[in-house]
């Protein structure tokens, strides 16, 4: 059988809706937001699963995701990054065993890193800021 990687990067599952409840799709030049019933991201995994399929028939798939998961490393980014890659990985009949995700920059919470480095000197006042790499990196991870 022959075999495959898929290379996807820079998803930037961006949110759909600020703080304030406010459309923010029109604003966001984005293929994927955080509106997982948004008629044209749906569209947009099946037409690439669909192409996938054509293009690589009888074939073992792996899944390489490397960078940008998300746009500015949000919680409901994450959520609907995994719904959409969920779905690809269903559709495609890949194992998950076979699929490996790398974060990028984007997948580095801002805020949860300052507030980790203001707030975490109390605990360990020695502790360098690229040293934060749970706090940094949390959302993605979870």
């Amino acid at each position: 059988m022959n075999k495959a990687i898929i290379h996807l990067s820079d998803l930037h599952v961006s949110l759909h809706k600020d703080l304030n409840d406010l459309d923010l799709k029109s604003s966001i030049k984005t293929l994927l937001n955080s509106d997982v019933t948004d008629p044209d991201c749906l569209a947009f995994i099946d037409e690439f699963c669909s192409f996938v399929k054509q293009e690589y028939p009888d074939t073992e798939l792996y899944l390489l995701v490397t960078g940008d998961i998300a746009n500015v490393s949000e919680v409901d980014e994450y959520t609907a990054a995994q719904f959409y890659l969920e779905r690809i990985i269903k559709e495609l009949g890949i194992s998950v065993s076979n699929t490996m995700i790398i974060p990028g920059d984007h997948d580095v919470n801002r805020d949860n890193n300052k507030y980790a480095h203001t707030n975490g000197k109390a605990d360990n006042p020695h502790k360098k800021s690229y040293e934060y790499q749970e706090e940094k990196l949390k959302n993605f991870s979870d």
